[in-house]
Formats: C-alpha cells, sequence, structure tokens
C-alpha cells in the first residue's frame, strides 16, 4: 500500500480544525455550574461558544481556500496573543499555538498538497 502523504497533508489541518472547536466549546459547558436562571445559563452558553464558531468558521472557509485557511488561523492566533496579554504563557500554548498549527497545516497543503487542475487546462 503506497502512503500518500497528500491526503494526510490535505486532511490534517481540516480535521485539527474541527478537534479545536469541539475543544473550545467545551469552556462554553462551565455557565451550567454558576447558577443562573435558565434563560441567563442559555445566553451566557450562547455567548461563550462564539470562538467555537468561529473557528468552525474559518476552517470551512479553509477547506475550499487554503490560502484564506492560514491567513485566518495566523491571524487569530497572533490576535489571540495580542489582545490577552499577561496570561501565563501555558493560556498561549493551549490556545494559540494549536491556532497557529492549523494556520502552517494549512499552508503546507497549499504548497505541497495536490494541484487541481484548472477547467482551461482539461483537454476535451
Amino acid at each position: 500500500m503506497k502512503f500518500n502523504y497528500k491526503k494526510i497533508i490535505y486532511w490534517f489541518p481540516r480535521v485539527l480544525g474541527l478537534l479545536f472547536a469541539f475543544f473550545m466549546s467545551l469552556f462554553a459547558t462551565e455557565i451550567f455550574n454558576e447558577g443562573y436562571s435558565v434563560l441567563k445559563t442559555i445566553i451566557g452558553f450562547l455567548i461563550q461558544l462564539i470562538p467555537a464558531l468561529i473557528i468552525l468558521v474559518f476552517t470551512a472557509i479553509g477547506w475550499k481556500k487554503d490560502a484564506w485557511g492560514t491567513a485566518l488561523f495566523t491571524i487569530l492566533a497572533i490576535a489571540y496573543i495580542l489582545y490577552f496579554k499577561n496570561q501565563p504563557w501555558q493560556t498561549y500554548v493551549i490556545i494559540s499555538a494549536p491556532l497557529f498549527l492549523i494556520g502552517v497545516l494549512f499552508l503546507l497543503n497549499k504548497i505541497f498538497g495536490e494541484k487541481k487542475e484548472k477547467p482551461a487546462e482539461k483537454g476535451l
């Protein structure tokens, strides 16, 4: 069986983006232990899901356009570091490092992944 690294390069950033969105959504569950009313709990839960939804949207954009995925995830990683200054270094490793890694993986797919033929290049 032939090792197809191009498929791995294609799928790895996409799956990692979905898993990271799931990881970020786990933080939203902390609202259920706060003792708020049902309405405030639902609103708080939805607000805390916003980062996970942003990551899902960026993953969907990167799914079609690797260059956009590279730019969006890299900008998001840098923005997190700049916006949340004076955090422990572990926070940056847990949040920014995976975002930056996903951006780099989209870039690797753009560079080394399977090239799609343009319709004009196909023979009739």
